[in-house]
């Protein structure tokens, strides 16, 4: 299934699943997320505890910094931990997102970095690194040396399944970002139209279109393309904050990062609401 007709049958059908899955909403789509995360998670788990007693530290200070291909580093580095900020298109979806979001992101971030970094620990320091073999789905091979047969196929399909997770979460963020532009006037209003279970199908099957479309290119083509223009976005998106912060510092924000201004009168509301929670104090 790696080329031709058959890649190709593969890739449309997932699509196709995953296209419907979003269709039925983000309740559905955040379910199935989480049953896809833990079976991601749990051999990474189980491998972790098998290689307690194979763990040599000495290996993990075994460098070799001349051989590293930074670009390709900095790119799958860039890639793996990008997008923090498509939680925000879907905040009208989110009940309470001021405390939702900011909560979510705080048990995100340590689970996140320790599904890289514990595994790569545990993988390093239980088997002898032989840096040639150190590529491409090498992981399951890692996990056979320390669990088996049955180790190396669950990680071989949690690796399929996490695909799975990932596509669902963007085609969720793409989609509803497609429909927060058409409510803006950015974009034709079909971009906005909610069908049957109030999902923007059209926007869905735009984002479906452009996956299909990307698929006849090779992952690192796909990654540093992506990296490229979002790191354009997140320029874009953080010179916008301080301006909408400075220019609207009152505005009404399904969220507000709890931080002042010294730029302008959002310094001065600060000092006042802090004077008048003074006077409250004194007053009781």
């Amino acid at each position: 299934m790696a080329n031709g007709l058959p890649r190709t049958i593969v890739i449309v059908a997932l699509v196709i699943a995953l296209t419907y899955l979003n269709y039925r909403g983000l309740t559905i789509v955040a379910w199935v997320a989480t049953v896809l995360v833990i079976f991601t998670l749990l051999p990474f788990l189980i491998m972790g505890v098998i290689a307690l007693p194979k763990l040599e530290p000495s290996r993990w200070f075994v460098v070799d910094l001349e051989n590293v291909q930074w670009g390709l580093y900095l790119n799958t580095l860039f890639w793996n931990l990008n997008y923090w900020d498509s939680v925000s298109t879907m905040a009208g979806e989110v009940e309470d997102p001021g405390k939702t979001i900011p909560k979510a992101l705080f048990y995100a971030l340590p689970l996140v970095v320790s599904g890289y970094f514990l595994p790569l620990l545990f993988g390093t320091g239980a088997v002898p690194l032989h840096r040639d073999l150190w590529s491409d789905g090498y992981f399951s091979d890692i996990a056979k040396i320390i669990g088996g047969v049955w180790l190396r196929l669950w990680v071989q399909g949690a690796s399929a399944v996490s695909n799975m997770g990932m596509f669902l979460a963007e085609m969720s963020g793409d989609s509803y970002q497609l429909l927060g532009m058409a409510e803006r006037g950015m974009l034709p209003d079909f971009f906005a139209k909610r069908w049957r279970y109030g999902t923007p199908f059209i926007s869905i099957l735009f984002s479906a279109s452009g996956v299909v479309l990307l698929s006849c290119l090779g992952f690192q083509e796909i990654v540093a393309a992506e990296n490229f223009m979002n790191c354009f976005a997140m320029i874009l998106e953080f010179l916008s904050f301080v301006k909408l912060r400075i220019k609207y510092p009152a505005a009404s924000r399904p969220y507000r990062i709890p931080l002042g201004s010294y730029f302008s009168s959002d310094k001065k509301d600060m000092q006042n609401r802090t004077s008048q929670h003074a006077k409250n104090l004194l007053h009781i």
